[in-house]
């Protein structure tokens, strides 16, 4: 999820050892350039099942940004008539959901690409409106203003009809992640708007799903178990923990040695989490993955810094990591039961000096996206 310059009307936000070498039994992957639609860079989000890839690039002469469609090639999805769009989020039939400028760039609403059309999906009465996420049947959450723009609520766009989830009894509320049995998670204020509580909308009620103890809390992602995973306050605000939300009981992921706060970025069907920890004053340390009941330091590159962007059905993680004195920082990929690899030692490279400096995303096929050091994306296929 990327908010860009919408940052200003989100309530809530979710923050951002030593490598193993490639065992024998790594998997080798074959390297493709997606392009770019004309400009100098291309930065990818999601992958699919298909290997369809979205992100955004830049347009001839890095004039403008447009969200794109890759399928053995680049497609621009272009706008709502205005200047720019971005992509959000990919489902596996090739749709993306994401935002775009209007005529004149005087306003930018959320759009849904299908078919090889950009829908414009409007607003819930007022001038703004952004996606969050995709689920497999096309079905879209965000955030949009209601008439006047004093507020923004969450809402479930579904056959053409935006519908507004409301909020936990303030004036605000975003819609961040939707699973396949539609529900959504996200963030909402609460009566009086001095607080901000993470939600899950089911069957048509919006359910608090509270805090660690203090004040606010919000939602990341949710899985099709209705498991959610997001950010509290622990008591007294003295920390911000990652959460997994199950059965109804919200548990303290806690945090990894010498951090103070944990972010979750990614949850996988089997309620594995992924994510980041920072110190008090909010450096990055380590990345980290929750699987049955612990939290684990997925380590580094021989550097100081890691963070996770995806986790898969197999418990795997892409990020990036920073190599031995902090020199560069470099893609990566956590196995289970092997650890973190050095993307760049499983690709052949395409020429001197270059490496893959981060990687956004893992699928369950476990393709990957990259980007290199040239600003294109690159998706990676595991060799047969």
């Amino acid at each position: 999820m990327r908010y860009s310059q919408f940052k200003n009307v989100c309530i809530f936000a979710a923050l951002l050892g030593t490598a193993i070498a490639a065992s024998p039994d790594s998997p080798r992957y074959t390297l493709a350039d997606l392009g770019t639609l004309g400009g100098s860079f291309t930065g990818g989000i999601a992958v699919n099942a298909r290997a369809q890839a979205t992100g955004d690039s830049a347009t001839p002469g890095d004039a403008a940004v447009h969200a794109f469609l890759y399928s053995s090639g680049l497609t621009d999805l272009g706008t709502l008539g205005g200047s720019y769009s971005y992509a959000e989020a990919l489902n596996g039939i090739g749709q993306v959901t994401g935002f775009a400028a209007t005529p004149g760039d005087a306003a930018s609403h959320a759009f849904l690409y299908s078919d090889g059309k950009i829908v414009d999906l409007g607003t819930l009465g007022g001038s703004f409106s952004g996606a969050s996420t995709i689920n497999l049947f096309g079905q879209v959450t965000g955030w949009a203003y209601l008439a006047g723009d004093a507020t923004y609520h969450a809402y479930l766009y579904t056959n053409r009809v935006m519908t507004d989830l409301g909020t936990l009894g303030g004036a605000y509320s975003q819609g961040i992640a939707v699973n396949d049995r539609s529900h959504v998670t996200g963030v909402s204020t609460t009566s009086g708007d001095q607080a901000s509580h993470a939600f899950l909308y089911a069957n048509g009620k919006m359910i608090d799903l509270g805090t660690l103890g203090g004040s606010n809390s919000g939602g990341t992602a949710i899985n099709i178990f209705d498991q959610v995973t997001g950010s509290a306050y622990t008591a007294g605000n003295a920390a911000y923990h990652a959460f997994l939300y199950s059965n109804g009981k919200m548990t303290d992921l806690g945090t990894l040695k010498g951090s103070s706060n944990s972010f979750p970025v990614a949850m996988n069907a089997l309620g594995q989490v992924t994510g980041n920890t920072t110190t008090m004053d909010e450096t990055p340390v380590h990345a980290f993955l929750y699987s049955n009941g612990g939290m684990s330091d997925l380590g580094t590159l021989g550097g100081s810094f890691s963070s996770a962007s995806a986790i898969n059905v197999h418990g795997q993680v892409t990020g990036n990591a920073s190599t031995a004195g902090d020199a560069a920082y470099h893609a990566f990929l956590y196995r289970p039961g092997i650890g973190m690899i050095d993307l760049n030692n499983l690709v052949s490279s395409p020429g001197p000096g270059f490496y893959l400096t981060g990687a956004s995303y893992i699928n369950d096929n476990g393709l990957i996206l990259a980007g290199g050091r040239d600003n294109h994306t690159y998706l990676l296929k595991p060799r047969e």
